[in-house]
């Protein structure tokens, strides 16, 4: 019964993405932003679950088993930053998108002041393509640990079948079909998960003997914070620069180019407030229950030396729900990862097909239809290739984008007008910032799009302090 509810909810997936792609126009506006018509519900549920990963259902929950409650942090401290992010950059994205008549977000970076900056434009489009190639591949190893555990297929089977049914309906409709999929498969994943986290505490006895439960586990399993974090700042700073870290990870959402696609597209910039309530209402909902379902994994799964701890959601499914019911949480597993991956590849398309290969004298979408196949293809290589982990290879990706990216956007939204010399130098010094900091070791006291993030910002700082003397000079010589 659990192939039987699985299939069902993947044709059904198929189904809306193809019933989607009907509506399309044809269009490269519309194949590449959904011709910028997308009401806030829809916006803001697309958004959430391409923001809401697989790496929520393997990953987050995995790290949750095994390091405790105070990996909440990575939740709450995300969607800080998101909110803070939300309140300036997303309207601003909108709003520049469509007057400089742009369908990719490194072609949003390089017409933001209204001139082609043509170097800015390669290399966000280049990086757009490693770091959401790499977090695609993410998100089909995801898929194929769940199918390998629940149905005791090979990994990489998941793997080729969520990066097939993508391919089929991201070529048919675009992100139109990416945003309706993205709308369904985000009331699955929700359900799926309060689902199993109602099913564990019933099975525990409730919630206060699950809380009990829990402070069993280990004298340190249910620290709120982390006290030392092994970087020697002192049990005060230590677990705010950890909880920091997080937060500039959130505002780091506005570096992701595949999230930011959808603010593009969404219908009208005034209606942001609303897609506020709903964006965050869902975001915060979905945090809570992953985490409980960490906690409750920890609980009904104990720790061994053979146990996968990203392995621990559908390890839970199948020792507590019925077949039917696995079924279902299988599908909002699946869910996640198609969410974020078709946007992915949709993001890479863009990149490749407008940014990257020469323009001729008329572009339609068969361009960006080849480029999504070969994107797939990609991603799926580095998927069966890949030795790392899911959480390490989505905060690693993540990091990358918003180091590279997020800094000059905050820099642009606030006024300023950088030569493009400094910018292409921020997107390298936050890349190359954070690299470095996770070479040292140092990403588990404090996430590395924190120092990627401000080493830029303090470069063009840096740029600002060396050039206003000649501003002033030069404001001070012209003519009354």
């Amino acid at each position: 019964m659990a192939i039987v509810s699985f299939v069902g909810f993947l044709l059904f997936f198929l189904a809306v993405g193809m019933w989607s792609a009907s509506r399309a126009k044809g269009t490269m506006e519309d194949y590449l932003l959904a011709g910028r018509s997308i009401p806030p519900l829809l916006t803001s549920l697309s958004a959430a679950a391409t923001n809401n990963s697989g790496f929520m259902f393997i990953g987050m929950i995995g790290a949750v088993y095994a390091g405790g409650l105070k990996w909440m942090w990575l939740q709450w401290g995300f969607i800080f930053g998101d909110y803070l992010a939300s309140l300036r950059i997303y309207r601003r994205v909108r709003e520049v998108s469509e007057r400089r008549r742009v369908f990719s977000y490194a072609a949003l970076l390089s017409h933001w002041h209204g001139e082609e900056r043509r170097e800015i434009r390669i290399l966000a489009s280049l990086l757009t393509v490693v770091f959401l190639g790499v977090y695609a591949a993410a998100q089909f190893k995801a898929g194929g640990k769940a199918l390998e555990v629940l149905f005791g297929w090979h990994e990489s089977a998941g793997a080729v079948l969520g990066a097939c049914i993508i391919s089929l309906y991201c070529w048919a409709g675009g992100l139109r079909a990416s945003i309706w999929t993205d709308t369904a498969q985000s009331v699955i994943m929700i359900g799926s998960m309060g689902f199993l986290l109602f099913s564990a505490i019933d099975h525990m006895g409730g919630a206060a003997a699950f809380l009990s439960m829990l402070y069993e586990v280990s004298p340190d399993y249910m620290e709120i914070l982390p006290y030392d974090t092994g970087i020697g700042l002192g049990v005060f700073l230590s677990p705010l620069l950890f909880v920091a870290g997080f937060a500039f990870g959130g505002l780091g959402v506005s570096g992701q180019p595949h999230i930011m696609a959808r603010f593009m597209s969404m219908r009208s910039a005034a209606e942001m407030p609303r897609i506020r309530l709903y964006y965050y209402s869902w975001n915060i909902l979905f945090a809570a229950f992953a985490i409980a379902c960490g906690l409750a994994a920890r609980v009904l799964l104990p720790e061994s030396d053979s146990f996968d701890p990203e392995l621990a959601l559908p390890n839970l499914s199948i020792a507590l729900l019925p077949e039917i019911f696995a079924g279902l949480m299988l599908a909002g597993l699946f869910a996640a990862t198609m969410s974020t991956a078709d946007s992915q590849l949709l993001s890479c398309s863009a990149a490749i097909s407008r940014d990257l290969l020469p323009s001729g004298r008329r572009l339609d979408i068969r361009r960006d239809r080849i480029s999504i196949l070969f994107m797939a293809a990609a991603a799926l290589w580095i998927a069966l290739a890949a030795r790392d982990n899911v959480f390490t290879i989505v905060l690693l990706s993540w990091a990358g984008l918003a180091s590279a990216f997020t800094p000059v956007l905050l820099v642009y939204v606030f006024g300023g007008r950088p030569p493009r010399f400094i910018v292409l130098l921020m997107m390298l010094t936050g890349l190359a910032a954070m690299l470095a900091w996770r070479e040292l070791g140092l990403q588990d006291a404090i996430y590395e799009a924190m120092p990627g993030i401000l080493a830029a910002l303090l470069l063009y700082g840096a740029w600002l302090l060396l050039t206003a003397p000649k501003i002033l000079l030069r404001r001070k010589g012209d003519p009354a």
